[in-house]
């Protein structure tokens, strides 16, 4: 009896981790002169979360961040994250956040997409993917890993994912 029991728990094991195993890519560069990092996780070649951070250097605009008060503050990360992307847009999206802080002088926008929780249709209309005719099969990790290789950046796995 104890026999069975051992096989069928290293059977369920074996079942739940080999096809669905958890991958981490993260790349990272430069596209169109901005800092680019972006972070996928996913089920096996399903990925179900993109964290994509865009990093703006504040002082090649002609800025220091470190003599503005928080009022100051709070007005650069809004009015240059509405400048590179339309943020009422990202309101109330479900699966979709955009984010903004000031670190150092730099202004990091993050944008992050529940892929498993957001409706393929409203990341379609937000151009956040094309549809390459395969969408229903999901999003690739793969291929995803290949565009931004082909666009420049360079992709691992993290060293603590």
């Amino acid at each position: 009896m104890r026999k069975h029991i051992l096989l069928y728990i290293s059977a369920l094991f074996l079942c739940g981790c080999s096809s669905q195993e958890q991958k981490s890519i993260l790349c990272s560069g430069y596209l169109n002169g901005k800092q680019i990092t972006t972070s996928l996780q996913a089920h096996g070649d399903d990925v179900y979360i993109e964290t994509y951070e865009e990093v703006l250097d504040l002082s090649k605009m002609g800025y220091d961040s470190n003599k503005f008060n928080d009022a100051q503050k709070q007005e650069v990360i809004s009015l240059m994250s509405s400048r590179h992307y339309d943020t009422s847009k990202f309101e109330n999206i479900p699966g979709v956040s955009l984010s903004a802080e000031l670190q150092d002088n730099n202004l990091i926008i993050r944008l992050q997409v529940d892929y498993e929780e957001a409706n393929i249709d409203d990341l379609k209309e937000l151009h956040l993917i094309e549809d390459s005719g395969f969408l229903d099969l999901g999003i690739s990790l793969e291929k995803t890993k290949e565009g931004y290789e082909a666009n420049g950046l360079i992709c691992k796995q993290p060293e603590n994912p």
